[in-house]
């Protein structure tokens, strides 16, 4: 048995959470989990969920699947509206009126297993939700139908005080991680190809400590490639070069910025940097890249087969350069000298 204060205290905290973080659609949902939990302290905590919460599953599906706005933006003050009015109508509105939107749909449905109509919307939310994580890639949809399946199991308690609260909590426990995981993946994470940026590298270089080798890595050309074939076909051939290091180099890839790479060899992994990079190298100048080139209208073209080289500079730790940021250092003029040298080689430092 939970305590009383807990529920309340759980959403109330996640809706700080997520307004803090400026994730309007999780603080929107959070502020339906603190209704859902204010209705448990009512005396009769069943009927009292029951009409104070009939017409929320709605809310949290619009809040759901409505892509990510400002509190100014239309959609935004539409919800709020939408949550005083439809407020306002399971407390004031008369019984048999009340009685009749249920009825038709609008809310909980009163039958033998209250609850059972929402989590069916929410699950539908989830399942638009997950199409459209699928199709973008964008982390937030998949949190969303997460917690919206987390919710569906909320609503599916209705009719157990005790066990409502429990979920309840769980679902507000499950938004705050979803907020502080979303939340580290935009700051360490690189958008476009899913490595590990700038700032994830920085931080592991100031715990880095014993042997390690650094490689920095730079797709050739590719300006003129941008140039010729257009920033969508570039942002294409990025993505491939990046899934490319983290199967082929051995070593842990990171997004440097730009056209740049940066892979990472620790320990063992220092024996085979050299071969490593060799193979991401060679594995590269070999594989055709499917892309679409803007035609004269500045439409995407056909498809089409492209290849593309790098140049590799790679740098061990020694008694000379001990420190990370030496290394880096050393790595990022081995790769100038592979450049300079003609490209798509591997220089070692």
């Amino acid at each position: 048995m939970l305590p009383d204060w807990l529920p309340l205290t759980a959403t109330l905290a996640a809706a700080l959470l997520t307004a803090g973080f400026r994730r309007h659609r999780l603080f929107q949902c959070s502020v339906l989990m603190v209704l859902m939990a204010l209705a448990l302290t009512k005396a009769d905590p069943v009927r009292g969920t029951t009409s104070a919460l009939a017409f929320l599953p709605w809310l949290f599906a619009y809040a759901a699947i409505m892509p990510e706005a400002r509190w100014r933006a239309r959609r935004s003050a539409f919800w709020l509206g939408a949550l005083a009015l439809l407020l306002v109508l399971s407390q004031y509105a008369p019984a048999h009126v009340l009685r009749a939107l249920l009825n038709i749909g609008l809310a909980i449905n009163p039958s033998a297993h209250p609850g059972l109509g929402a989590a069916g919307l929410h699950a539908l939310a989830a399942s638009v939700l997950l199409v459209r994580w699928i199709l973008r890639g964008a982390f937030f949809d998949a949190a969303g139908a997460v917690l919206m399946l987390a919710i569906a199991a909320v609503w599916t308690q209705v009719g157990s005080p005790a066990a409502f609260a429990i979920w309840l909590v769980l679902a507000a426990a499950l938004t705050m991680l979803l907020v502080l995981v979303g939340s580290y993946r935009m700051a360490f994470v690189d958008g476009l190809t899913g490595l590990p940026n700038r700032r994830a590298l920085d931080e592991t270089l100031d715990r880095l400590s014993g042997t390690f080798a650094i490689a920095m890595v730079d797709v050739d050309h590719f300006k003129q490639f941008n140039d010729t074939h257009g920033h969508a076909a570039g942002d294409v051939v990025l993505r491939e070069v990046a899934a490319l290091l983290h199967k082929q180099s051995r070593g842990k890839a990171f997004r440097y910025g730009g056209e740049e790479f940066c892979l990472l060899y620790v320990d063992g992994q220092v024996d085979h940097a050299m071969d490593g990079c060799e193979s991401a190298r060679t594995a590269l100048e070999s594989k055709p890249i499917r892309v679409r080139s803007p035609n004269a209208q500045g439409k995407p073209g056909k498809p089409k087969d492209v290849k593309v080289t790098a140049s590799l500079g790679l740098a061990q730790r020694t008694e000379k350069r001990k420190q990370p940021r030496e290394v880096l250092q050393a790595a990022d003029k081995a790769l100038y000298k592979a450049k300079g040298q003609g490209r798509n080689r591997v220089v070692q430092a």
